[in-house]
């Protein structure tokens, strides 16, 4: 669930839990109609957000003269095509602070594959992996985002955007961050997915994933 207790709890939709005997736990991810693989992602957290837009019909024109009767048998084939507006995906990578999304002029979709930071590395073994969730939104042009990418814990931290401190500085690694989005800054209750962090590793034991 991402909660251990007492200062190596995780916050929110969840960064991953400090360690404090044991591994802290691991962080929880939303919205759970998504695709959600827990304990896969290794290292920072990363966002790839993708863009789309519906297909429209290429414009028809209409004869300007009397066409003779001909045969269906003798008409060439030809079939009508879709136009689709796409765009490429953008990844981004942890930096330590949240990044600025506008939705294009043109796109009404936007899909996003979120991985929280996981399996980070103080000195000990055993810290949870993170989370990999995967959904669609429909978007209207002009709409802005924000995107926070889970970080590292450390010895005596917990990591970006919600990875609970270790309960003994320095006993192990704190909580890896969630990565999520949203459309408020600073609001959790804004965001419209979230992929948990891995839990922080301990000295003492091997920790939970």
């Amino acid at each position: 669930s991402g909660l251990g207790g007492g200062p190596f709890y995780g916050t929110g939709y969840y960064g991953g839990g400090g360690a404090y005997l044991g591994g802290g736990g691991g962080g929880s991810s939303y919205p759970p109609s998504a695709l959600i693989v827990n304990g896969t992602w290794s290292g920072n957290g990363q966002a790839i957000i993708t863009f789309g837009a519906a297909p429209t019909l290429p414009p028809t024109q209409a004869p300007t003269t009397r066409q003779p009767s001909i045969s269906p048998s003798l008409l060439p084939s030809k079939v009508p095509t879709f136009q689709p507006t796409g765009y490429g995906s953008t990844t981004f990578a942890y930096t330590g602070s949240y990044a600025t999304l506008v939705v294009p002029s043109d796109a009404t979709s936007m899909s996003i594959v979120a991985s929280g930071a996981g399996a980070n590395s103080c000195g000990c073994s055993g810290g949870g992996y993170g989370a990999t969730v995967t959904a669609s939104y429909a978007v209207t042009a002009g709409q802005t985002y924000y995107v926070y990418v889970g970080g590292p814990g450390g010895p005596t931290y917990g990591g970006f955007n919600g990875g609970g401190k270790s309960f003994v500085s320095g006993n192990g690694c704190g909580g890896n961050g969630a990565t999520d989005v949203r459309t408020t800054v600073d609001d959790l209750s804004t965001r419209i997915i979230v992929a948990g962090g891995g839990g922080g590793c301990a000295k003492a034991c091997i920790g939970n994933q």
